[in-house]
């Protein structure tokens, strides 16, 4: 075989002679690397793509793979390829978008905040008056500006980004504790426990919650472990981005303070207790500097009802959703598989208490009664045993099997046939999600029918859908009822009980799986709103509701006017 032996090839084989090969390269032999350095200066033409480097080329030649082997021996490299592999997996989840119709009016929220500023009164239904607070402002601007340059699919990657780096931080926090490295086997941790989270916190600003929670965790450990003060001085700055990206979300920072203060005190670490106590006090007076004041802080009190904890899945008590999903199928599995992270946390917790380690499994014990309490939560339990996990593997693998080497392939390469197995399945690719697929075609009628049969524009009618946030974000159809449900609480609105009188439609019985429907209470219902447009599922979650509603509606004089596989548009008698 002719070997390839430019003056920069002799170069880099006394380079990979003389020194020990760098981590990545540490299953591979010298004459292999050799080899590979050839075939590197046979296809590269380094003299054409970096021609500032300088000298001749030869000489970039071996300065070029000089820097490239330098770049993959760095430890940098491993963590730039986790979150790469990551964001990869999230990625192949946007389908998830299909289901998940929250995006909509939180990109809606979005536009306003860009187009008209600041708010106090609800702008997108078809009720008048309502005292609105948009607590996920920020959030709504960053995730708008995004979708308004990359669509959906520039969207998913930059929220799995954040994702990934929340996880990343999570794992590092844990690793931390055992004072190690990271390695392979953290690797495989991490994209374990990243699956269920790209399901659990979905495709919504609690992504920005999941990035502050690890952050925040991660600093107090750092500042613990180091005994430096300095790096607790972030954390109220994360407290004021957190009220302005999540306002319902702000007790999350101090709830992990408030952990590692706890375990500070039961280890009489009485120094440590006082400087998260000030970071504590700082983190609750930045809590003011958002543009609704005291409102935005006392924003999760007011929208805490039970017509939002009883009725909406994802807010009830862990093992009572549980139980509700036995016989879905999928979405039950999914589920399980969280109660069994958050059990495998209980396990390492007591594992590291008998070792007299009690800083993560204060906070798993934290965390884990929040996500009992409203299955919503589960996402942050599930980043302590991420960080939990992490710490076992560097306890129990400290040898050189969790060395972050040639392994890589096998994370990356998984992470890859998710991506594009995912992605070429999705309604994405067309650059459109499930969801809007099924509602744009009732929405593109009413917006050409309106004129026509009413004499109304647009933003003028008054249109009863089960969800309209689509149809509010798409075609600024003003609708009955959106995905934001405690704006249509009268302890948020200040007007009208809204969301209890549809939650009132439907009698809920046997622990609410069935519901039965009172047809002369539908028949009011419509009277008292005498919508133009009712747009009724043709199939679905709701399908209920909503074949009830059809039949009252017929008895009422209105017409179908329009329908599809996915919808169907009925229009009241002109």
């Amino acid at each position: 075989m002719r070997r390839y032996n430019t003056p920069a090839v002799s170069i880099m084989r006394r380079q990979v002679i003389s020194n020990p090969p760098p981590p990545f390269f540490s299953r591979c032999t010298i004459q292999w690397q050799i080899a590979l350095l050839e075939r590197v200066g046979r296809i590269m033409r380094w003299n054409v793509v970096l021609p500032a480097v300088g000298g001749d080329g030869e000489e970039r030649d071996a300065f070029v793979k000089t820097r490239v082997l330098e770049w993959i021996g760095k430890p940098q490299t491993k963590y730039i390829i986790l979150v790469l592999g990551m964001v990869f997996l999230g990625t192949s989840l946007i389908w998830d978008l299909g289901a998940n119709v929250d995006i909509y009016h939180v990109l809606n929220t979005g536009r306003f905040i860009w187009e008209n500023g600041f708010t106090r009164e609800e702008p997108f239904s078809m009720h008048e008056g309502l005292s609105y607070l948009p607590q996920q402002w920020l959030s709504a601007a960053i995730f708008y500006a995004v979708w308004s340059v990359s669509g959906y699919l520039g969207l998913a990657i930059f929220l799995y980004l954040i994702l990934a780096v929340a996880v990343w931080v999570a794992v590092l926090a844990g690793c931390m504790q055992s004072g190690s490295k990271v390695g392979t086997v953290h690797v495989v941790v991490a994209i374990l426990v990243f699956l269920p989270l790209c399901l659990t916190v979905g495709f919504r600003p609690r992504v920005f919650d999941a990035l502050a929670f690890s952050c925040t965790m991660y600093l107090i450990q750092k500042a613990r472990i180091q005994k430096d003060a300095r790096y607790l001085v972030p954390i109220p700055f994360l407290s004021c981005a957190l009220i302005n990206l999540h306002a319902s979300m702000w007790p999350i920072i101090f709830m992990v303070g408030g952990g590692f203060f706890l375990a500070a005190l039961v280890r009489k670490e009485f120094r440590f207790a006082g400087r998260l106590a000030l970071t504590g006090a700082a983190s609750a007076v930045v809590l003011l500097c958002n543009p609704y004041g005291i409102d935005a802080v006392l924003y999760i009190f007011r929208s805490m009802s039970p017509l939002i904890t009883q009725y909406i899945g994802e807010c009830q008590p862990l093992i009572e959703f549980w139980f509700s999903l036995v016989g879905v199928g999928p979405y039950f599995a999914f589920v399980s598989i969280v109660i069994i992270l958050i059990v495998v946390g209980l396990a390492l917790s007591i594992v590291f208490v008998r070792r007299g380690d009690i800083w993560l499994p204060v906070l798993w014990a934290i965390f884990a009664a929040f996500a009992l309490w409203s299955f919503r939560n589960s996402f942050f339990v599930l980043l302590v045993v991420l960080a939990l996990a992490s710490q076992w593997a560097s306890v129990f693998f400290r040898d050189e099997k969790s060395r972050f080497d040639g392994n890589v392939v096998l994370p990356v390469g998984l992470s890859l046939v998710f991506l594009f197995s995912g992605f070429f399945a999705s309604p994405l690719v067309k650059g459109r999600s499930a969801y809007e697929i099924v509602e744009s075609n009732s929405g593109a009628f009413i917006v050409e029918d309106a004129m026509p049969r009413f004499g109304k524009e647009v933003s003028d009618l008054d249109v009863y859908a089960y969800d309209g946030s689509y149809l509010e974000f798409a075609y600024r159809i003003p609708c009955y009822y959106d995905g934001r449900a405690e704006v249509f609480l009268e302890s948020l609105n200040g007007r009208s009980e809204i969301r209890g009188e549809i939650v009132g439609l439907g009698r809920r019985e046997d622990q609410g799986r069935t519901v039965s429907f009172d047809d002369e209470s539908l028949r009011s219902f419509i009277e008292k709103y005498w919508f133009d447009y009712l747009v009724l599922s043709n199939g679905g979650l709701d399908d209920a509701i909503d074949t009830h509603l059809m039949h009252a509606a017929e008895g009422l004089g209105y017409q179908t006017v329009y329908e599809d596989e996915g919808r169907k548009v009925m229009a009241r008698p002109e």
